[in-house]
């Protein structure tokens, strides 16, 4: 309907504009001008004998005709006169119209690529408009250290696009969101496992040049309950309000700038996060877990000599896993070769300083908890006491549904260094970068890395950019690279190995750094060495905001056990009424070869989230998405037996009445929401609609 609107409008001013050409072309030409005098008027002489004789007077330009003649008769019509806009509009990326004295819209001149509008913002949040070309800055993104962030460069005159770098994939995505501004309301049928519930979400968003914000307030109605066909009195599932933290999941987003901007600061609930090169925190998803819901922060800011990056998981400080990366270019000072410019030393710092150091057991007749062993434990009960002698009970809190767990903190520093080896302005950035980090808490080693990050661009109005970052890895026991990954926040309470030698699933902290005092001893597998492969593509008309299509993966191993990481990606916003995205994870395989045997979907390490959003009319719209994901196995206050079939009892045998429960198990959700709203489009939206329908 807008694009039939927009097509009238169009037709009708080009009549308009022409119907002056058409009446012009049906009068006689003009008569010539008389011809110049035969000297010129005494005003005109030169002031002086040394001066230049000045040219003769220009004729006159304005004609008795509203058409000026040429000086000889034309032998045929005269051209059209040119458009009263012939000053071209300021050159920028967000393709601002040209206007007339009448401020009749005309198109941005033929040299200009306009971006193209895509309609999701690829991490639950809006793109604020690009900054004018003429003042085009070479921004920093997560892992390039404010590369000339502070230089500005005009964009050349023959229209070249934008260089495209920083991050083309944004991996563990959760939610498609319109990129306009827009009020409305979603609702719809909401899966969790076996449960219905019916999905009431009142929103909007807001996306200023600097500043954007959006609001939404979820809200599930229980309609049956999983395994039966009983009402559930459309009660509000409380595992969505039933913690601190879950509050401030009504703000979606607050955020001032974009990533690769000197400055960037968000609040955000739906974007992952990394520092640096990802060595300790890589794509770390703090709402992996369905019943949780945290809030985070990310700030960085750079210039030319230096910069930070900061992240922090929890806004209410409930849950601290924090994050930060200082650097200085030193060279900077002394230099402004780009090259030597690009040197950059920086040191990072990760912690959780409430990380689960164990599972503790239910409250004995003492009432004192323990931490659950991870060896010593018996099936059965002591004949002399009657006292059980497996000791791998634990209960969840009947409030929360959260466990009963030992806090520690887990925390590493370490040292980088970066320098690009080529760089030019249109095609190519490639750096080499190093990094050497440690876990400062007990147990804790060391690891190392080097590798390099390529980022190059190919054509003019359609850009092919590519990202690329290849690294060798070297790391000792007690160390385990990207610690800190998607799957943190599931793993830290149940760390699966493919062999447990342990009688319970150890918590990551155990698996990794032991705990002696609880029956873990750290695994003795010596110097492991690695690899990590990333590698993204996207297509992108004219700059970044224009993008088409977008996909990457990522895989990385070791001579070790279960250290295979895998993901990949898919991003399709190009149709503009229909978006989609895709991202499948699957993180401590024993091996590649194993990552796509068996069932890939129901794999206890295994996610995927997908979604897509559809346009049926202009305030009608379709939002629907499917994933799989986490939540705890039992209800809050439930029992749990972690104990596996390695307690036995004397005769060597496991009991049959208590087989090892998970804590968490990996189920599908799946809503269906039919959103009743309005977008409000600005006059650089529309035109940049009318740029994507030429």
């Amino acid at each position: 309907m807008r694009l039939n609107a927009r097509l009238v409008a169009i037709g009708v001013l080009a009549c308009l504009s022409a119907l002056p050409q058409l009446l012009g072309a049906q009068e006689p030409p003009p008569p010539p001008p008389p011809p110049p005098p035969a000297a010129p008027p005494p005003a005109a002489k030169p002031s002086s004998p040394e001066a230049p004789p000045l040219p003769p007077p220009v004729p006159p330009t304005t004609p008795t005709k509203p058409v000026a003649a040429p000086t000889t008769p034309p032998a045929a019509p005269p051209p059209p006169p040119a458009p009263r806009t012939a000053t071209p509009a300021p050159t920028t990326d967000a393709a601002t119209p040209a206007t007339g004295d009448d401020n009749t819209a005309t198109p941005a001149p033929a040299t200009e690529t306009g971006p193209t509008e895509i309609r999701v913002a690829p991490v639950g949040e809006g793109t604020p408009a690009p900054t004018p070309a003429a003042e085009t800055t070479l921004a920093p993104e997560a892992t390039d250290r404010g590369a000339a962030a502070t230089t500005t460069m005009a964009k050349p005159e023959s229209g070249e696009p934008e260089f495209i770098k920083g991050e083309l994939i944004y991996v563990g995505t959760r939610r498609l969101l319109s990129r306009f501004d827009h009020v409305g309301i979603a609702a719809g049928p909401y899966i969790l496992g076996n449960d219905l519930f019916l999905s009431v979400t009142p929103g909007m968003a807001y996306y200023g040049k600097t500043v954007s914000i959006s609001l939404g307030a979820p809200l599930n109605l229980l309609a049956v309950e999983g395994g039966s066909f009983n009402f559930g009195g459309m009660r509000i599932r409380r595992e969505d309000w039933n913690e601190v933290p879950d509050y401030p999941r009504v703000l979606r987003f607050f955020t001032i700038g974009r990533k690769e901007d000197n400055l960037y600061f968000t609040i955000n609930s739906l974007r992952p996060a990394t520092i640096g090169y990802g060595t300790l925190l890589n794509k770390y998803q703090g709402n992996i877990d369905v019943d949780r819901s945290m809030t985070g922060m990310i700030f960085d800011a750079y210039n030319k000599y230096g910069g930070f990056q900061f992240q922090a998981n929890d806004i209410t400080t409930v849950n601290r896993v924090i994050g930060g990366l200082v650097f200085a270019k030193p060279l900077s000072l002394f230099t402004d070769n780009i090259l030597a410019d690009s040197l950059s030393l920086g040191a990072e710092y990760v912690a959780d300083f409430a990380a689960p150091r164990c599972v503790r057991t239910r409250t004995n007749k003492d009432n004192a908890a323990e931490c659950v062993p991870g060896s010593g434990s018996r099936a059965g009960f002591d004949p002399y006491t009657g006292q059980n002698l497996d000791r791998t009970f634990a209960r969840s809190n009947p409030d929360t549904g959260r466990f009963d767990v030992t806090k520690t903190k887990v925390h590493a520093a370490g040292a980088s260094v970066e320098m690009k080896i080529y760089k030019d302005e249109r095609n190519a950035d490639i750096k080499l970068f190093g990094t050497w980090d440690k876990f400062l808490n007990p147990g804790g080693g060391s690891g190392a890395s080097g590798g390099v990050l390529a980022r190059l661009n190919l054509g003019t109005t359609y850009i092919n950019a590519f990202r690329i970052q290849a690294e060798l890895r070297s790391f000792e026991d007690g160390f385990l690279p990207s610690y800190f990954d998607s799957l943190y926040e599931i793993q830290k309470y149940s760390y699966a190995l493919t062999d447990n030698p342990y009688q319970v699933t150890p918590t990551k902290y155990q698996a990794v750094f032991g705990d002696a005092e609880n029956g873990f001893a750290r695994r003795e597998l010596g110097r492991r060495t690695g690899y990590n492969v990333e590698a993204s593509w996207g297509v992108f008309k004219g700059s970044r905001r224009g993008k088409q299509l977008a996909l990457g993966f990522g895989l990385s191993d070791s001579k070790g056990p279960d250290d295979t990481q895998f993901y990949a990606h898919l991003e399709s916003p190009f149709l503009g009424f229909l978006q989609i995205f895709g991202t499948y994870m699957k993180l401590n395989e024993p091996s590649p070869k194993t990552l796509f045997k068996g069932n890939v979907l129901t794999a206890e390490n295994a996610v995927v989230l997908t979604g897509a959003r559809l346009e049926i009319l202009p305030i009608l719209f379709v939002n629907a998405h499917y994933s799989r994901s986490f939540r705890t196995v039992r209800s809050p206050g439930s029992e749990y037996h972690l104990g596996n079939d390695r307690i036995v009892d004397g005769q060597g045998r496991p009991s049959p009445y208590f087989p090892e429960a998970r804590l968490f198990e990996n189920v599908q959700t799946l809503f269906l929401e039919i959103e009743l709203g309005w977008e409000f489009e600005s006059s650089d939206d529309l035109t940049r609609r009318e740029e994507d329908d030429k």
